[in-house]
């Protein structure tokens, strides 16, 4: 269970850090070569990373929910199929609720 908990935050936490990122690098584009914009436009790494925050820590609070509420667990999958036989374990959730908001 602590494997599938720790898979869930790790991809969705990269994931929003990498995606915030690259909107606040749009963002700081668009405030350099702004139409109408003369005037000379300074933004530090400092305000990039305070503008890339919001965006982690709105999936933080969406993981604490879903990890007190829905908790990942452990199953087991097994397939038959003819003489072949799959045994796979997988992360699931009690509810799709998940999965609706990540979508």
């Amino acid at each position: 269970d602590e494997l599938c908990l720790l898979r869930q935050w790790l991809i969705h936490i990269f994931f929003v850090l990498a995606l915030s990122l690259l909107i606040v690098k749009i963002y700081r584009m668009f405030k350099l070569v702004a139409p109408g914009q003369i005037k000379r436009v300074v933004m530090t790494h400092g305000r990039t990373a305070r503008l890339a925050i919001p965006f982690v820590l709105l999936q933080a609070i969406v993981l604490l929910i879903f990890t007190f509420v829905d908790p990942s667990r452990k199953a087991n999958v097994v397939e038959a199929s003819g003489l072949e036989i799959t045994h796979r374990c997988i992360c699931s959730h009690a509810s799709r609720a998940f999965f609706v908001t990540i979508t």
